[in-house]
């Protein structure tokens, strides 16, 4: 089975909104000189092997690719993993965001209202080659279980136009003013800064870290703007940032 594996919207410090990844087969090589002429969503890096097996990596020119095109024309499935991006940039993902729709979606313990889950999901033709309905086994020994499920319901009814209004603001509050810390990549609840280089960002951690204020220890990771968090929040984090 061909697939096309594209975790998309995070954005990465040279701008590209659109992140695709070809995995699991092989490709005719004169279609990685088309596939950059081609328009639409923007794809970092798509990587595979040609004919004979050799694994390539080709970087997208300045013009991108669309994933949907790419998968259409060389008949594969895309697949999205929005176990990141899930609900986190809407309650349709960044599948809705984008307006891509995948054949298949990934999705992870934001389901769960952060308890251990995963979910996958997509077109019912291809849903129907999994058991009991078709031949492809899959169980799990957490599978469906009522206390993640009742966890996750009771998250995702929170998640309303309101909220999601909210985050925009405070992760608009959080990039606007991390500006002069580095290149803020912001989409809707998550953002990273990207320091001019890994001292930088040590020092940034490291002043935050003394200050209270915990970010995750790479630049190459997400920050999470939660329902949980406040206008204040997001002050005491812009003030700790500062030398």
């Amino acid at each position: 089975m061909r697939t096309i594996l594209s975790a998309p919207a995070w954005p990465y410090a040279n701008g590209p909104r659109h992140i695709g990844h070809v995995s699991g087969f092989a490709l005719p090589c004169d279609m990685f000189s088309r596939y950059q002429r081609m328009a639409g969503n923007r794809v970092l890096m798509v990587s595979g092997t040609d004919e004979h097996g050799t694994p390539i990596q080709v970087q997208a020119d300045a013009e991108g690719v669309s994933a949907r095109e790419l998968a259409d024309r060389y008949n594969a499935l895309l697949v999205f993993d929005e176990v990141i991006t899930g609900f986190r940039v809407g309650r349709g993902g960044a599948q809705e965001l984008y307006g891509v729709t995948p054949d298949l979606t990934l999705l992870g313990k934001v389901v769960g209202g952060g308890l251990p889950v995963g979910v996958y999901g997509g077109r019912a033709e291809l849903l129907d080659l999994v058991a009991p309905a078709g031949p492809v086994y899959q169980a799990g020994t957490l599978s469906g279980h009522p206390l993640a499920m009742a966890a996750g319901e009771a998250t995702l009814n929170q998640l309303d136009h309101v909220l999601y209004g909210r985050l925009e603001q405070l992760g608009g509050a959080l990039e606007q003013g991390l500006a002069s810390a580095g290149r803020v990549a912001r989409v809707g609840s998550l953002l990273t800064v990207f320091a001019s280089d890994e001292k930088e960002f040590a020092a940034l951690h490291r002043r935050l870290r003394d200050r209270g204020v915990l970010i995750p220890p790479s630049q190459y990771e997400a920050w999470f703007v939660s329902a949980a968090h406040t206008a204040e929040d997001v002050e005491v984090t812009l003030e700790a940032a500062c030398p």
